[in-house]
Protein backbone atom coordinates (compact mmCIF):
# COMPACT_ATOMS: atom_id res chain seq x y z
CA UNK A 1 0.00 0.00 0.00
CA UNK A 2 0.71 3.70 -0.63
CA UNK A 3 -0.51 6.03 2.26
CA UNK A 4 1.40 8.96 1.04
CA UNK A 5 -1.13 10.14 -1.97
CA UNK A 6 0.82 11.56 -4.05
CA UNK A 7 -1.14 12.39 -6.82
CA UNK A 8 -4.37 11.22 -5.70
CA UNK A 9 -3.30 7.48 -5.00
CA UNK A 10 -4.82 5.78 -2.54
CA UNK A 11 -3.52 2.17 -2.59
CA UNK A 12 -1.81 -0.07 -4.47
CA UNK A 13 -2.13 -3.87 -3.18
CA UNK A 14 -1.23 -6.97 -4.60
CA UNK A 15 -1.51 -10.44 -3.69
CA UNK A 16 -2.24 -14.09 -4.76
CA UNK A 17 -3.46 -17.56 -3.35
CA UNK A 18 -5.78 -20.21 -3.52
CA UNK A 19 -9.49 -19.41 -3.97
CA UNK A 20 -13.14 -21.31 -5.46
CA UNK A 21 -15.95 -19.26 -7.25
CA UNK A 22 -17.42 -17.09 -5.34
CA UNK A 23 -14.93 -16.89 -2.64
CA UNK A 24 -13.89 -13.85 -0.67
CA UNK A 25 -10.93 -12.39 -1.11
CA UNK A 26 -9.60 -10.35 2.16
CA UNK A 27 -7.21 -6.81 1.46
CA UNK A 28 -4.06 -7.19 3.43
CA UNK A 29 -3.18 -4.99 5.78
CA UNK A 30 -1.37 -3.02 4.52
CA UNK A 31 2.61 -2.65 5.35
CA UNK A 32 3.54 1.14 6.18
CA UNK A 33 5.53 2.96 3.87
CA UNK A 34 8.47 4.05 4.82
CA UNK A 35 7.95 3.60 8.66
CA UNK A 36 5.46 2.84 10.86
CA UNK A 37 2.59 5.71 11.37
CA UNK A 38 3.55 6.78 15.46
CA UNK A 39 0.69 6.17 17.26
CA UNK A 40 -0.81 9.61 18.89
CA UNK A 41 -2.43 10.00 22.35
CA UNK A 42 -5.26 12.71 22.45
CA UNK A 43 -6.75 13.73 25.89
CA UNK A 44 -10.05 15.27 27.09
CA UNK A 45 -12.03 16.05 30.25
CA UNK A 46 -15.19 17.42 31.08
CA UNK A 47 -15.60 18.99 34.70
CA UNK A 48 -18.55 20.59 34.53
CA UNK A 49 -20.48 18.72 37.36
CA UNK A 50 -23.74 16.98 37.01
CA UNK A 51 -25.91 16.79 39.96
CA UNK A 52 -27.19 13.26 40.98
CA UNK A 53 -29.48 14.39 44.43
CA UNK A 54 -32.15 11.96 42.83
CA UNK A 55 -32.54 8.13 41.23
CA UNK A 56 -32.58 8.40 37.92
CA UNK A 57 -30.33 8.31 34.53
CA UNK A 58 -27.39 11.10 34.47
CA UNK A 59 -24.83 11.76 31.82
CA UNK A 60 -21.64 13.89 30.76
CA UNK A 61 -20.19 14.07 27.12
CA UNK A 62 -16.67 14.57 25.32
CA UNK A 63 -16.76 15.59 22.05
CA UNK A 64 -13.67 14.74 19.51
CA UNK A 65 -13.70 16.42 16.11
CA UNK A 66 -12.99 15.15 12.99
CA UNK A 67 -10.20 16.57 12.63
CA UNK A 68 -8.71 14.86 15.64
CA UNK A 69 -9.86 11.05 14.66
CA UNK A 70 -8.15 8.30 15.68
CA UNK A 71 -8.33 4.76 14.91
CA UNK A 72 -8.52 3.45 18.47
CA UNK A 73 -5.72 0.77 20.00
CA UNK A 74 -5.94 1.65 23.28
CA UNK A 75 -8.75 3.70 25.49
CA UNK A 76 -8.20 4.40 29.31
CA UNK A 77 -11.14 6.86 31.14
CA UNK A 78 -10.84 8.53 34.35
CA UNK A 79 -14.43 8.71 36.37
CA UNK A 80 -14.82 10.96 39.16
CA UNK A 81 -17.93 10.72 41.18
CA UNK A 82 -19.02 12.23 44.44
CA UNK A 83 -21.86 9.70 46.06
CA UNK A 84 -23.32 8.57 49.57
CA UNK A 85 -22.97 4.90 48.26
CA UNK A 86 -21.42 4.29 45.09
CA UNK A 87 -23.01 0.41 44.88
CA UNK A 88 -26.01 2.18 44.27
CA UNK A 89 -24.63 3.36 40.66
CA UNK A 90 -24.41 1.90 37.27
CA UNK A 91 -21.74 3.44 35.17
CA UNK A 92 -21.32 2.70 31.50
CA UNK A 93 -19.26 4.16 28.36
CA UNK A 94 -20.59 5.04 25.35
CA UNK A 95 -18.85 4.72 21.71
CA UNK A 96 -20.52 7.36 19.56
CA UNK A 97 -21.88 5.36 17.05
CA UNK A 98 -24.34 4.77 19.20
CA UNK A 99 -24.38 0.85 19.10
CA UNK A 100 -20.63 0.26 21.40
CA UNK A 101 -20.81 1.06 24.72
CA UNK A 102 -18.91 -1.15 27.82
CA UNK A 103 -19.87 -1.19 31.72
CA UNK A 104 -17.37 0.34 33.72
CA UNK A 105 -18.54 0.07 37.44
CA UNK A 106 -17.42 -3.38 38.08
CA UNK A 107 -17.91 -3.65 41.81
CA UNK A 108 -18.75 -0.65 43.63
CA UNK A 109 -18.72 -0.27 47.58
CA UNK A 110 -17.99 2.44 49.46
CA UNK A 111 -18.56 6.36 48.99
CA UNK A 112 -17.29 8.56 46.12
CA UNK A 113 -15.37 7.04 43.13
CA UNK A 114 -11.93 8.21 41.69
CA UNK A 115 -10.29 5.94 39.29
CA UNK A 116 -8.95 4.97 35.93
CA UNK A 117 -10.11 2.41 33.89
CA UNK A 118 -7.60 1.21 31.33
CA UNK A 119 -7.68 -0.96 28.11
CA UNK A 120 -11.05 -0.83 27.14
CA UNK A 121 -10.66 -2.84 24.45
CA UNK A 122 -14.46 -3.15 23.36
CA UNK A 123 -13.31 -0.22 21.58
CA UNK A 124 -10.39 -0.86 19.93
CA UNK A 125 -10.33 -0.60 15.97
CA UNK A 126 -13.16 2.17 16.30
CA UNK A 127 -12.99 5.76 15.14
CA UNK A 128 -13.10 8.32 17.89
CA UNK A 129 -14.26 11.39 16.52
CA UNK A 130 -17.66 11.89 17.54
CA UNK A 131 -19.59 12.68 21.34
CA UNK A 132 -18.94 9.70 23.69
CA UNK A 133 -21.29 9.45 26.69
CA UNK A 134 -20.49 8.40 30.53
CA UNK A 135 -23.91 7.33 31.64
CA UNK A 136 -24.63 7.06 35.01
CA UNK A 137 -27.58 5.39 36.30
CA UNK A 138 -28.47 5.67 39.85
CA UNK A 139 -30.77 3.98 42.16
CA UNK A 140 -30.22 6.39 44.65
CA UNK A 141 -29.65 10.12 45.23
CA UNK A 142 -29.09 12.83 47.63
CA UNK A 143 -27.82 16.53 47.80
CA UNK A 144 -23.98 16.61 46.95
CA UNK A 145 -23.90 13.54 44.74
CA UNK A 146 -22.76 14.45 41.71
CA UNK A 147 -20.70 13.72 38.42
CA UNK A 148 -17.15 15.82 39.05
CA UNK A 149 -15.27 15.09 36.11
CA UNK A 150 -14.41 12.64 33.68
CA UNK A 151 -11.32 12.02 31.03
CA UNK A 152 -10.97 10.36 27.96
CA UNK A 153 -7.53 9.45 26.94
CA UNK A 154 -7.04 7.65 23.43
CA UNK A 155 -4.15 5.73 21.84
CA UNK A 156 -3.82 5.17 18.23
CA UNK A 157 -2.99 6.44 14.73
CA UNK A 158 -4.26 9.46 13.15
CA UNK A 159 -7.35 8.03 11.16
CA UNK A 160 -7.37 8.24 7.63
CA UNK A 161 -8.90 11.89 6.17
CA UNK A 162 -11.58 10.89 3.62
CA UNK A 163 -12.05 12.62 0.16
CA UNK A 164 -13.53 15.08 -0.16
CA UNK A 165 -16.07 15.87 -3.50
CA UNK A 166 -18.01 18.29 -3.79
CA UNK A 167 -20.50 19.85 -6.47
CA UNK A 168 -22.48 23.25 -6.54
CA UNK A 169 -25.33 24.53 -8.81
CA UNK A 170 -25.90 28.09 -8.20
CA UNK A 171 -28.99 28.25 -11.10
CA UNK A 172 -31.89 30.14 -9.67
CA UNK A 173 -35.37 27.71 -9.76
CA UNK A 174 -38.17 29.68 -8.30
CA UNK A 175 -40.49 27.55 -5.82
CA UNK A 176 -44.07 26.73 -7.20
CA UNK A 177 -47.20 25.95 -5.04
CA UNK A 178 -48.25 23.01 -4.97
CA UNK A 179 -45.49 20.98 -7.44
CA UNK A 180 -42.20 20.19 -6.71
CA UNK A 181 -39.02 21.71 -8.78
CA UNK A 182 -35.58 20.16 -8.53
CA UNK A 183 -32.05 21.42 -9.17
CA UNK A 184 -29.42 18.71 -9.70
CA UNK A 185 -25.55 18.21 -10.11
CA UNK A 186 -23.66 15.49 -11.60
CA UNK A 187 -20.67 12.87 -10.28
CA UNK A 188 -19.13 10.98 -12.90
CA UNK A 189 -17.87 7.89 -12.83
CA UNK A 190 -14.30 9.16 -12.66
CA UNK A 191 -15.18 10.80 -9.13
CA UNK A 192 -16.41 6.96 -7.97
CA UNK A 193 -16.10 6.89 -4.36
CA UNK A 194 -17.09 4.59 -1.33
CA UNK A 195 -19.61 6.83 0.38
CA UNK A 196 -18.93 7.45 4.31
CA UNK A 197 -20.78 10.71 5.01
CA UNK A 198 -22.65 13.41 2.50
CA UNK A 199 -23.03 17.00 3.99
CA UNK A 200 -25.62 19.32 1.50
CA UNK A 201 -25.71 23.12 1.86
CA UNK A 202 -29.51 24.46 0.76
CA UNK A 203 -29.79 27.88 -0.07
CA UNK A 204 -33.37 29.12 -0.11
CA UNK A 205 -35.15 32.74 -0.36
CA UNK A 206 -38.59 31.94 1.09
CA UNK A 207 -40.76 33.90 3.43
CA UNK A 208 -42.26 30.35 5.30
CA UNK A 209 -39.99 27.82 6.08
CA UNK A 210 -43.37 25.53 6.55
CA UNK A 211 -44.65 25.76 3.50
CA UNK A 212 -41.41 23.82 2.50
CA UNK A 213 -40.69 20.27 2.41
CA UNK A 214 -36.72 20.39 1.01
CA UNK A 215 -35.33 16.93 0.37
CA UNK A 216 -31.89 15.46 -1.59
CA UNK A 217 -32.35 12.72 -3.88
CA UNK A 218 -29.50 10.49 -5.36
CA UNK A 219 -30.40 8.33 -8.60
CA UNK A 220 -27.27 6.07 -9.34
CA UNK A 221 -25.57 5.18 -12.57
CA UNK A 222 -27.33 2.84 -13.77
CA UNK A 223 -30.20 5.59 -13.90
CA UNK A 224 -32.64 3.25 -12.21
CA UNK A 225 -32.22 2.95 -8.55
CA UNK A 226 -32.97 6.06 -5.97
CA UNK A 227 -32.07 7.03 -2.64
CA UNK A 228 -33.92 9.81 -1.10
CA UNK A 229 -33.32 12.01 2.29
CA UNK A 230 -35.76 14.35 3.75
CA UNK A 231 -33.19 17.57 4.82
CA UNK A 232 -36.32 19.94 5.79
CA UNK A 233 -39.85 18.00 6.65
CA UNK A 234 -42.91 19.82 5.54
CA UNK A 235 -44.23 22.31 8.62
CA UNK A 236 -40.67 22.81 10.21
CA UNK A 237 -40.10 26.42 11.24
CA UNK A 238 -43.95 27.83 10.14
CA UNK A 239 -44.44 31.25 9.63
CA UNK A 240 -40.30 31.80 9.91
CA UNK A 241 -38.20 32.52 6.52
CA UNK A 242 -36.22 29.93 5.77
CA UNK A 243 -33.06 29.78 6.63
CA UNK A 244 -30.32 28.56 4.40
CA UNK A 245 -27.90 26.22 6.06
CA UNK A 246 -25.42 22.77 6.10
CA UNK A 247 -26.87 19.58 6.51
CA UNK A 248 -24.15 17.52 7.95
CA UNK A 249 -23.43 14.04 8.30
CA UNK A 250 -25.93 12.61 6.33
CA UNK A 251 -25.24 8.56 6.35
CA UNK A 252 -28.65 7.68 4.58
CA UNK A 253 -26.29 7.28 1.15
CA UNK A 254 -23.86 5.54 2.63
CA UNK A 255 -22.34 2.56 0.76
CA UNK A 256 -22.23 0.46 4.12
CA UNK A 257 -25.73 1.29 4.48
CA UNK A 258 -27.36 0.87 0.95
CA UNK A 259 -24.34 -0.70 -1.42
CA UNK A 260 -24.62 2.62 -3.72
CA UNK A 261 -21.61 5.17 -4.72
CA UNK A 262 -21.36 8.30 -5.51
CA UNK A 263 -21.52 8.68 -9.79
CA UNK A 264 -24.91 9.64 -11.17
CA UNK A 265 -27.29 12.42 -10.65
CA UNK A 266 -28.06 14.07 -7.04
CA UNK A 267 -30.79 16.36 -7.39
CA UNK A 268 -32.12 19.00 -4.47
CA UNK A 269 -36.18 18.62 -4.35
CA UNK A 270 -38.56 21.24 -2.92
CA UNK A 271 -42.04 21.03 -2.52
CA UNK A 272 -44.13 24.33 -1.84
CA UNK A 273 -47.10 23.01 -0.03
CA UNK A 274 -48.89 26.58 0.22
CA UNK A 275 -49.55 29.95 -2.11
CA UNK A 276 -49.16 33.38 -1.15
CA UNK A 277 -45.92 33.37 -0.48
CA UNK A 278 -42.69 32.56 -3.59
CA UNK A 279 -39.69 31.22 -3.11
CA UNK A 280 -36.47 30.93 -4.82
CA UNK A 281 -33.59 28.03 -4.73
CA UNK A 282 -30.52 30.41 -5.02
CA UNK A 283 -27.77 28.02 -4.29
CA UNK A 284 -27.21 24.17 -3.42
CA UNK A 285 -24.12 22.28 -2.42
CA UNK A 286 -23.17 18.39 -2.13
CA UNK A 287 -20.48 17.56 -0.36
CA UNK A 288 -19.57 13.58 -0.71
CA UNK A 289 -16.83 12.16 1.76
CA UNK A 290 -15.52 8.66 1.17
CA UNK A 291 -12.36 6.57 -0.10
CA UNK A 292 -12.24 5.61 -3.67
CA UNK A 293 -13.82 2.60 -5.11
CA UNK A 294 -10.71 0.20 -5.63
CA UNK A 295 -10.35 -1.59 -9.06
CA UNK A 296 -9.14 -5.59 -8.98
CA UNK A 297 -8.02 -7.27 -11.82
CA UNK A 298 -7.68 -11.11 -11.96
CA UNK A 299 -5.78 -13.66 -13.30
CA UNK A 300 -6.21 -17.25 -12.41
CA UNK A 301 -5.27 -20.96 -13.28
CA UNK A 302 -6.47 -24.48 -12.19
CA UNK A 303 -3.41 -26.40 -12.49
CA UNK A 304 -1.45 -25.56 -15.42
CA UNK A 305 -4.95 -23.96 -17.73
CA UNK A 306 -6.22 -20.33 -17.29
CA UNK A 307 -9.39 -19.88 -16.38
CA UNK A 308 -11.77 -16.54 -16.93
CA UNK A 309 -11.94 -14.40 -13.68
CA UNK A 310 -14.28 -11.43 -12.42
CA UNK A 311 -14.13 -9.68 -9.25
CA UNK A 312 -16.93 -8.18 -8.00
CA UNK A 313 -18.93 -6.86 -4.63
CA UNK A 314 -15.50 -4.59 -4.27
CA UNK A 315 -15.14 -2.82 -0.83
CA UNK A 316 -12.31 -0.99 0.50
CA UNK A 317 -11.64 -4.35 2.65
CA UNK A 318 -12.18 -7.19 -0.04
CA UNK A 319 -14.01 -8.76 -2.83
CA UNK A 320 -15.48 -11.72 -4.44
CA UNK A 321 -14.27 -14.18 -7.17
CA UNK A 322 -16.44 -15.49 -9.78
CA UNK A 323 -14.13 -17.90 -11.50
CA UNK A 324 -15.32 -20.06 -14.78
CA UNK A 325 -13.21 -22.59 -17.14
CA UNK A 326 -13.72 -22.23 -20.57
CA UNK A 327 -16.26 -24.64 -21.08
CA UNK A 328 -18.41 -22.72 -18.62
CA UNK A 329 -17.99 -24.48 -15.26
CA UNK A 330 -17.79 -22.90 -11.95
CA UNK A 331 -13.86 -23.35 -10.70
CA UNK A 332 -15.18 -25.58 -7.44
CA UNK A 333 -12.84 -24.34 -4.47
CA UNK A 334 -9.61 -23.94 -3.51
CA UNK A 335 -8.77 -25.09 -7.02
CA UNK A 336 -7.77 -22.13 -8.59
CA UNK A 337 -4.49 -20.18 -8.18
CA UNK A 338 -5.25 -16.89 -7.98
CA UNK A 339 -3.02 -13.50 -8.93
CA UNK A 340 -4.65 -10.08 -8.21
CA UNK A 341 -3.94 -6.55 -8.52
CA UNK A 342 -5.95 -3.38 -6.65
CA UNK A 343 -5.70 -0.08 -7.25
CA UNK A 344 -7.65 3.02 -5.93
CA UNK A 345 -6.99 6.36 -6.79
CA UNK A 346 -9.22 9.33 -6.72
CA UNK A 347 -10.13 11.06 -10.27
CA UNK A 348 -9.33 7.42 -12.07
CA UNK A 349 -5.23 8.39 -12.08
CA UNK A 350 -2.21 8.47 -10.26
CA UNK A 351 1.58 8.42 -9.78
CA UNK A 352 3.49 6.10 -6.88
CA UNK A 353 4.75 7.96 -4.13
CA UNK A 354 8.69 8.12 -4.67
CA UNK A 355 9.29 6.86 -1.18
CA UNK A 356 6.97 3.77 -2.45
CA UNK A 357 8.71 0.23 -1.24
CA UNK A 358 6.33 -0.95 -5.11
CA UNK A 359 7.78 -0.98 -8.17
CA UNK A 360 5.65 -1.99 -11.32
CA UNK A 361 6.96 -3.55 -14.30
CA UNK A 362 5.16 -3.73 -17.75
CA UNK A 363 5.69 -5.24 -21.08
CA UNK A 364 3.05 -5.29 -24.02
CA UNK A 365 5.03 -7.53 -26.87
CA UNK A 366 4.36 -10.74 -29.40
CA UNK A 367 5.57 -13.95 -27.12
CA UNK A 368 5.57 -17.40 -27.33
CA UNK A 369 3.07 -19.76 -25.58
CA UNK A 370 4.45 -21.64 -22.03
CA UNK A 371 8.05 -19.85 -21.81
CA UNK A 372 9.76 -18.08 -19.08
CA UNK A 373 9.81 -14.27 -19.73
CA UNK A 374 12.32 -12.37 -17.68
CA UNK A 375 12.11 -8.66 -16.10
CA UNK A 376 13.72 -6.05 -17.18
CA UNK A 377 14.71 -5.41 -13.80
CA UNK A 378 14.77 -8.38 -11.03
CA UNK A 379 12.81 -7.54 -8.16
CA UNK A 380 13.51 -7.38 -4.76
CA UNK A 381 12.42 -10.12 -2.52
CA UNK A 382 9.31 -10.64 -1.68
CA UNK A 383 5.59 -11.38 -3.23
CA UNK A 384 6.14 -10.28 -7.20
CA UNK A 385 2.19 -10.64 -8.45
CA UNK A 386 1.64 -10.70 -12.31
CA UNK A 387 -1.48 -9.88 -14.11
CA UNK A 388 -1.92 -10.11 -17.89
CA UNK A 389 -4.16 -10.18 -20.97
CA UNK A 390 -3.09 -12.06 -24.23
CA UNK A 391 -4.90 -11.52 -27.50
CA UNK A 392 -4.31 -12.62 -31.35
CA UNK A 393 -2.40 -10.38 -33.59
CA UNK A 394 -3.62 -6.91 -33.82
CA UNK A 395 -3.26 -6.66 -37.50
CA UNK A 396 -5.60 -9.60 -38.65
CA UNK A 397 -8.70 -8.58 -37.33
CA UNK A 398 -11.06 -9.38 -35.74
CA UNK A 399 -8.59 -10.16 -32.42
CA UNK A 400 -9.62 -12.84 -30.35
CA UNK A 401 -9.18 -12.46 -26.78
CA UNK A 402 -6.96 -15.46 -25.44
CA UNK A 403 -7.52 -16.81 -21.21
CA UNK A 404 -4.59 -15.87 -20.31
CA UNK A 405 -2.47 -16.72 -16.64
CA UNK A 406 0.85 -16.43 -15.49
CA UNK A 407 2.46 -19.35 -13.89
CA UNK A 408 5.68 -20.27 -11.76
CA UNK A 409 6.53 -16.57 -11.01
CA UNK A 410 9.32 -14.87 -8.98
CA UNK A 411 10.82 -11.55 -8.65
CA UNK A 412 12.85 -12.23 -11.96
CA UNK A 413 10.87 -14.06 -14.14
CA UNK A 414 7.26 -16.38 -14.94
CA UNK A 415 5.87 -18.33 -17.58
CA UNK A 416 3.14 -16.75 -19.95
CA UNK A 417 0.66 -19.43 -20.53
CA UNK A 418 -2.73 -18.36 -22.85
CA UNK A 419 -5.56 -20.84 -24.60
CA UNK A 420 -7.96 -19.87 -26.33
CA UNK A 421 -12.09 -20.57 -25.79
CA UNK A 422 -11.67 -24.05 -27.37
CA UNK A 423 -8.99 -24.96 -25.10
CA UNK A 424 -6.90 -24.59 -27.70
CA UNK A 425 -2.53 -23.47 -26.97
CA UNK A 426 -1.79 -20.90 -29.71
CA UNK A 427 1.66 -20.82 -30.88
CA UNK A 428 1.98 -17.21 -30.12
CA UNK A 429 -0.17 -14.30 -28.85
CA UNK A 430 0.22 -10.81 -27.93
CA UNK A 431 0.74 -10.22 -24.45
CA UNK A 432 0.22 -7.05 -21.80
CA UNK A 433 1.91 -8.16 -18.62
CA UNK A 434 1.65 -5.82 -15.41
CA UNK A 435 4.02 -7.21 -12.33
CA UNK A 436 4.03 -5.47 -8.86
CA UNK A 437 6.85 -6.51 -6.31
CA UNK A 438 9.23 -5.08 -3.80
CA UNK A 439 11.61 -2.46 -5.57
CA UNK A 440 12.14 0.91 -6.21
CA UNK A 441 9.58 2.73 -7.93
CA UNK A 442 9.52 4.21 -11.60
CA UNK A 443 7.90 8.01 -10.84
CA UNK A 444 7.45 8.93 -14.31
CA UNK A 445 4.66 6.35 -14.61
CA UNK A 446 1.47 7.39 -14.30
CA UNK A 447 -1.54 4.64 -13.56
CA UNK A 448 -5.12 5.10 -14.90
CA UNK A 449 -7.99 2.73 -14.06
CA UNK A 450 -11.33 2.65 -14.39
CA UNK A 451 -14.73 0.49 -14.22
CA UNK A 452 -18.00 0.37 -15.80
CA UNK A 453 -19.49 -1.66 -13.06
CA UNK A 454 -20.30 1.21 -11.40
CA UNK A 455 -20.22 3.99 -14.14
CA UNK A 456 -23.41 2.68 -15.77
CA UNK A 457 -21.45 2.14 -18.90
CA UNK A 458 -20.90 -1.01 -20.51
CA UNK A 459 -19.31 -2.29 -23.74
CA UNK A 460 -19.11 -4.18 -26.34
CA UNK A 461 -16.50 -6.18 -28.57
CA UNK A 462 -14.30 -4.40 -30.19
CA UNK A 463 -15.67 -0.72 -28.48
CA UNK A 464 -12.85 1.85 -27.59
CA UNK A 465 -12.50 2.75 -23.89
CA UNK A 466 -11.17 6.36 -23.32
CA UNK A 467 -8.33 7.36 -20.44
CA UNK A 468 -9.18 10.30 -18.07
CA UNK A 469 -6.71 11.95 -19.17
CA UNK A 470 -4.26 10.80 -22.32
CA UNK A 471 -0.79 8.83 -21.11
CA UNK A 472 2.81 10.46 -23.04
CA UNK A 473 3.53 7.57 -24.07
CA UNK A 474 2.02 4.25 -25.21
CA UNK A 475 0.06 2.04 -22.21
CA UNK A 476 0.19 -1.14 -20.93
CA UNK A 477 -3.53 -2.13 -20.23
CA UNK A 478 -5.28 -5.00 -18.45
CA UNK A 479 -8.80 -5.62 -18.48
CA UNK A 480 -11.42 -8.19 -16.80
CA UNK A 481 -15.18 -8.18 -17.80
CA UNK A 482 -18.14 -10.08 -17.40
CA UNK A 483 -21.83 -10.22 -18.91
CA UNK A 484 -24.97 -10.95 -16.07
CA UNK A 485 -22.54 -12.17 -13.66
CA UNK A 486 -20.68 -14.55 -15.85
CA UNK A 487 -16.84 -13.62 -16.70
CA UNK A 488 -16.00 -13.51 -20.09
CA UNK A 489 -13.01 -13.45 -22.17
CA UNK A 490 -11.27 -9.99 -21.87
CA UNK A 491 -8.25 -8.38 -23.75
CA UNK A 492 -7.34 -5.00 -24.17
CA UNK A 493 -5.50 -4.11 -27.60
CA UNK A 494 -4.68 -1.35 -29.97
CA UNK A 495 -3.49 0.69 -27.44
CA UNK A 496 -3.12 4.26 -27.64
CA UNK A 497 -2.10 7.27 -25.68
CA UNK A 498 -5.80 8.23 -25.58
CA UNK A 499 -7.29 4.59 -24.50
CA UNK A 500 -7.56 0.89 -25.67
CA UNK A 501 -9.82 -1.43 -27.69
CA UNK A 502 -11.56 -4.41 -25.91
CA UNK A 503 -11.70 -7.61 -26.93
CA UNK A 504 -14.81 -9.92 -25.42
CA UNK A 505 -15.80 -13.13 -26.30
CA UNK A 506 -17.96 -15.60 -23.74
CA UNK A 507 -16.52 -19.12 -23.04
CA UNK A 508 -17.65 -20.37 -26.34
CA UNK A 509 -15.79 -18.00 -28.37
CA UNK A 510 -18.98 -16.00 -29.29
CA UNK A 511 -18.55 -12.28 -29.83
CA UNK A 512 -20.17 -9.95 -27.05
CA UNK A 513 -22.77 -7.89 -29.07
CA UNK A 514 -22.94 -5.37 -25.70
CA UNK A 515 -23.95 -5.14 -21.64
CA UNK A 516 -20.14 -6.40 -20.64
CA UNK A 517 -18.75 -4.76 -17.54
CA UNK A 518 -15.41 -3.87 -17.47
CA UNK A 519 -12.24 -3.73 -15.07
CA UNK A 520 -8.78 -2.20 -16.50
CA UNK A 521 -5.45 -1.16 -15.09
CA UNK A 522 -2.89 0.72 -17.48
CA UNK A 523 0.56 1.83 -16.79
CA UNK A 524 2.45 4.14 -19.01
CA UNK A 525 4.28 7.47 -19.25
CA UNK A 526 3.17 10.31 -17.45
CA UNK A 527 3.03 14.12 -19.32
Amino acid sequence: MIPEKDENIEWLLRGDGTYGNTDPVIFPTPTPEPTPTPEASKEKTNATDVKMESASTFSSTITFLPSEDQIITKLDVYVGITHSDISQLTITLRHPDGTTFEPLDGTLSGANLYTWYTDRVSFNTLNSKGTWTLQVVAASGAPGDKIDTWTLKIHGPEAPTPIEKEYTNNTDVPTLNGAWVQSAVTVPPADNLIITNVDVYVGITHDDAGELEVRVRHTWADGITTTEHILHPLGTGIGAPFTSQWYEDITAFNTAVTGEHSPGTWELRVWDAAGGHTGLVDTWTLKIKGTPLPVVVVSARVGEEPVIAWAYNITDTEFDLRLIDKDGNNVVAPAASVQWISVAVDGGKAVIAPNSRLAIQTEHIERWNAIWVDFPIRFDPGITTVVNNAHSSPYSLPVEPYIASPRSGGPARFISVFIDDTGGSPNRAWLQTIAVGEGAPDTNLMIQVGSSTYSGTTYSDGDFVFFPTSFAGTPVVVANAEVGGVPVIASAWGNATSGFFISLRDHAGVPVPGGANVQWIAVGPRP
